[in-house]
């Protein structure tokens, strides 16, 4: 992990971080995920002389920013596993008895992390002496490889198997 910050004279201001995570529960060539971010900021109110005014606009912030992060599936989930119990007990022959179960759940050895990426841009204001204000965003959002716990056909031995689906993408304006 690493992350930098910038900021020039009090109104310009950039940020920029870089992640990369590794687990042990996918193979080799899907078990990493790299995900940077950086976002930027600035106040004209703060850089314009004249701009801000007591009885009009108080305080004014651009922004824009681009994020990613990552979402790696629990237990393990690449390997069917069996279960075995360690309870014996004798059948009416007084035979010692067993028992070993497989797992509900398939393994899926192609299974990868989830990339989330979402882009923003914001106008926040405030006015009459930071009686009224306003905050403006809209965004976009796009997960990639999302992973779902897919149902089977118990006929196969399994009820589910982890999977990666696609691409999920959401947008949104907002208001306060």
């Amino acid at each position: 992990y690493g992350s930098a910050n910038f900021a020039y004279d009090n109104w310009a201001y950039v940020d920029v971080s870089a992640r990369n995570d590794w687990v042990s529960n996918l193979p080799t060539e899907n078990n990493q995920q790299f995900y940077p971010s950086v976002s930027a900021s600035f106040l004209p109110t703060a850089a314009i002389d004249g701009l801000r005014t007591d009885k009009g606009l108080n305080y004014l912030k651009l922004r824009a920013g681009y994020g990613t992060s990552a979402n790696f599936p629990s237990g393990y989930p690449i390997a069917s596993v069996l279960s075995l119990n360690t309870q014996s007990f004798q059948d009416q022959g007084g035979n010692m008895v067993i028992s070993n179960t497989s797992g509900s759940q398939l393994g899926n050895p192609n299974l990868k992390p989830e990339l989330i990426g979402e882009l923003e841009f914001g106008v926040e204001g405030r006015f009459f002496n930071n009686k009224l204000s306003a905050d403006i965003s809209i965004y976009n959002k796009i997960t990639k490889d999302l992973i779902i716990s897919r149902p089977l056909d118990p006929s196969t031995g399994y009820t589910n198997t982890q999977t990666n689906i696609g691409e999920i993408e959401k947008s949104k304006l907002e208001t306060s």
